[in-house]
């Protein structure tokens, strides 16, 4: 018995796995056509009252996207930057009950989120192309207010 045990042990250590990783160690790329890119996303946000500024992406910051063409439902998350020490994280969603554009900042004297749940569309395409076009105030339950004005051209994953 204890023989059997060491030839299966033995043989399923030896054995080759295909683990389609890259010679670099790297994770493979989905197959199937499903994107391996990171999403990527162009444009800027014009922001004014509580805060002030023109914020663009730029690639070490965060950004999460999503669309699903089948249902229309999508999500932007994208933290930006005026280049001068000012942050914001920006958030739109549609196709869901919990529809909202949102923002945050370290710059605003209340760290409450501000929101709107008009003002704004977030459409996309089949291929996760996905264009954000806001031109809305928005509000925290404290009152701090700002209006954005912008559009974001997004590339995300689809399903």
């Amino acid at each position: 018995m204890k023989t059997l045990a060491l030839v299966l042990f033995v043989a399923c250590s030896s054995s080759k796995t295909d683990d389609k990783s890259s010679p670099k160690g790297e994770p493979a790329k989905p197959a199937g056509g499903a994107k391996a890119d990171k999403p990527t996303i162009t444009g800027e946000l014009v922001v004014s009252g509580a805060m002030a500024g023109t914020f663009q992406w730029k690639s070490d910051l965060a950004l999460d996207c999503t669309w699903i063409p089948a249902t229309k439902v999508g999500r932007v998350e994208v933290t930006m930057t005026d280049g001068h020490e000012a942050f914001l994280a920006f958030d739109a969603l549609v196709g869901s009950d919990n529809a909202a554009v949102t923002m945050t900042s370290g710059k605003l004297k209340s760290p409450a989120r501000l929101t709107s749940k008009s003002g704004y569309t977030l459409v996309g395409t089949d291929d996760g192309k996905v264009t954000t076009t806001v031109d809305t105030d928005l509000e925290s339950k404290d009152g701090t207010k700002v209006h954005i004005k912008g559009t974001l051209e997004a590339s995300c994953q689809t399903f």
